[in-house]
């Protein structure tokens, strides 16, 4: 009797030991999904936040290119006049400056025209309404071009202060040839009358003028000849 007694407390010995290890390696999964999601979920937020972050910026790089690439195409169309309406190119008022491509004196308002429009472009973007911006737009005059340049400098604050950078600068720039035939023609036509009143008033003018058409005309014909021997 005794010894059967002690085998029963023996195997219920054995049993509380067993449902205690099924407890401890139950406590041990739970604890190490515990562990790791503690480690990985944040891991994956921060990833996921990166994705957001990144294609943001590319969305903002992308709205301010394709807003000054706009702003040139624009810009070419309505230069020739003042009261042009960048929008639209509907003409407000008659423009008295015939010879803008010789002698542009609206150079500075035309420029500031243009930024004034890029501005409120802009402002119409909900997320780039607070966002520093920096707008450029002159024109270079070369010798025998006009080209017309906007740029724009966006600085926007990082989520992560840094005593490194703070700001990360996105920009975008466009440059387009300012093309206009009949302003072409017409300042060609206002040389070629500048320079017969000026033989004519001049007689000093119209010996040096004729000196450049032998010049040219000897040209032409060393270039007709040289053709010639080719052929």
């Amino acid at each position: 009797m005794l010894k059967m007694e002690k085998e029963t407390e023996k195997n219920d010995i054995e049993a509380t030991m067993k449902d205690n290890m099924k407890a401890v390696r139950k406590n041990s999964v739970k604890g190490s999904f515990t562990l790791e999601a503690a480690i990985i979920f944040p891991l994956v937020l921060i990833i996921i936040a990166g994705i957001f972050y990144v294609t943001y910026l590319l969305y903002i790089k992308t709205v301010i290119q394709s807003v000054v690439d706009l702003s040139v195409r624009r810009g070419i169309k309505v230069w020739d006049n003042l009261y042009k309406e960048v929008s639209t190119g509907k003409i407000q008022k008659i423009n008295s400056d015939l010879y803008w491509d010789i002698f542009d004196i609206n150079r500075e308002k035309k420029e500031d025209r243009l930024k004034t429009w890029l501005k409120s472009v802009f402002d119409k973007q909900k997320l780039l309404h607070d966002i520093d911006m920096d707008i450029n737009v002159w024109l270079r005059n070369c010798l025998l071009y006009k080209q017309l340049n906007s740029e724009v400098i966006a600085y926007y604050k990082t989520p992560i202060s840094s005593s490194v950078k703070e700001y990360l600068e996105i920009s975008g720039n466009s440059k387009a040839i300012l093309n206009h035939p009949p302003d072409f023609i017409r300042n060609i036509d206002f040389i070629v009358e500048l320079e017969i009143a000026l033989e004519q008033k001049y007689k000093s003018f119209g010996e040096f003028m004729d000196r450049i058409r032998r010049v040219m005309e000897e040209i032409t014909q060393q270039i007709e000849r040289f053709g010639v021997h080719d052929e």
